[in-house]
C-alpha cells in the first residue's frame, strides 16, 4: 500500500511540471486533497484540454482515495466556465 502511495506521488510531482500552462493552450496538474472523511487521501491529475467554446475550457482529471480502509477511483470531466472582470480604475 505504502509503496504504491509513493508511486503515485511520484507520478504527481513529475506531473506537475508543466502545470503553469495557460488555460487556453492547455496543460496538466496534480490533484490532492481529502475526501469527505478526513482519513481518506485523495490524489491525482488534471488535464486541462483548452477552450471548447469561448471562456470555456474542458478539464478532465483521475483521482485516486486512499485511507479509511477502502480505496476509490474517480473520474471527473469538468467544463469550467471563466469570467472576465474587468476592474474599474
Amino acid at each position: 500500500m505504502l509503496r504504491r502511495l509513493v508511486l503515485i506521488l511520484a507520478f504527481g510531482a513529475l506531473a506537475a511540471a508543466p502545470a503553469h500552462a495557460a488555460a487556453s493552450l492547455g496543460g496538466v496538474g496534480p490533484r490532492v486533497g481529502f475526501s469527505t472523511s478526513p482519513d481518506q487521501l485523495v490524489i491525482g491529475g488534471q488535464l486541462i484540454v483548452g477552450e471548447i467554446a469561448p471562456d470555456l475550457t474542458f478539464d478532465p482529471s483521475l483521482e485516486f482515495g486512499f485511507g479509511d480502509n477502502r480505496t476509490t477511483i474517480a473520474f471527473n470531466f469538468d467544463l469550467h466556465y471563466h469570467f472576465v472582470i474587468s476592474g474599474s480604475n
